[in-house]
């Protein structure tokens, strides 16, 4: 398969790909078990997905030219990958011992695959799990209050946030780097250092996803979408089926998940449909081009 792609992973090693977000093909899993997929990126013509095994086991990429044909390779590091982006020509993968604060997060990175960077610590107080990429850097966020940010992949500045600001999506559009939290919580930034917060939402609806899909900022919670056009000024709409991630992928369309299996579009974060129930949770949910 080659062009436009959404790809998703998850539980025993799941994975399956589709071109619009509706037929979905190569699905593969593993009846005995194994590694729950933590992240994918497309870069240098490539898919990749991470797998890791608990918080102490290893962690694995698989890499793909075609979203068919996947190899296979552990990574050397200290502690567990829990994270992965595309950013500057490399892979990177954010690696820390749990998602708890107090264990220092690392970074390392590969151009192919095969020879990787040596682990690099970088400032905060938690793993990264969520990135976007505008303004010339690259911005991670996590739990316990964690951001940073970095122009090159290797050297990172950390935010100065408080445990109460933990963000749990994040998407750049209109020269911001907006980022969702609990209850409707939303920050805004220049830079993923300087962080302002821009709405207090009710109780419950949680931002599992944030986009931007060239007009406005998506804030997808659990009973409400909150659209923006600039990260600033709200407007809350009450949603039906919302997922717990989602992306925006090939011809506008949103893809999300839901427990268990469960795999739900949209076209525009509000309204959204079942479409499908594969046999394995997904976990991640993304988009990008072969």
């Amino acid at each position: 398969m080659k062009g436009p792609i959404f790809v998703v992973g998850g539980l025993d090693r799941f994975r399956s790909v589709s071109s619009d977000g509706l037929n979905w093909q190569a699905t593969e899993f593993s009846d005995k078990g194994g590694p729950t997929c933590a992240g994918a990126a497309f870069g240098n013509g490539r898919c990749a997905l991470l797998f890791k095994k608990g918080y102490y086991g290893k962690t694995e990429i698989e890499f793909s030219e075609d979203a068919e044909n996947w190899d296979r390779s552990e990574i050397d590091a200290k502690q567990v990958g829990h994270s992965l982006i595309f950013y500057n020509g490399q892979f990177i993968v954010c690696t820390g011992k749990t998602i708890n604060a107090g264990h220092k997060p690392k970074v390392l990175a590969t151009e192919d695959g095969e020879s990787w960077t040596k682990e690099f610590s970088i400032p905060g107080r938690s793993i990264m799990t969520h990135y976007a990429e505008g303004n010339g850097r690259l911005v991670g966020i996590g739990p316990s209050g964690m951001a940073a940010s970095t122009k090159n992949g290797t050297d990172w500045k950390g935010a100065d946030l408080s445990t109460a600001e933990s963000m749990i999506s994040l998407a750049f559009g209109n020269g911001f780097f907006v980022g969702g939290g609990l209850h409707g919580q939303v920050w805004r930034s220049p830079d993923g250092l300087k962080w302002e917060k821009t709405n207090s939402g009710k109780e419950g609806e949680h931002l599992n996803a944030t986009i931007w899909d060239g007009k406005r900022f998506l804030g997808i919670g659990l009973g409400a979408t909150y659209l923006s056009p600039d990260g600033r000024s709200w407007d809350r709409v009450e949603n039906d089926l919302a997922p717990l991630s989602a992306v925006r992928g090939p011809g506008g369309v949103l893809a999300g998940n839901q427990w268990k299996g469960r795999l739900l579009t949209s076209s525009d974060g509000i309204d959204w449909t079942d479409q499908k129930t594969f046999q394995r949770h997904i976990e991640v949910v993304a988009a990008g081009t072969l």
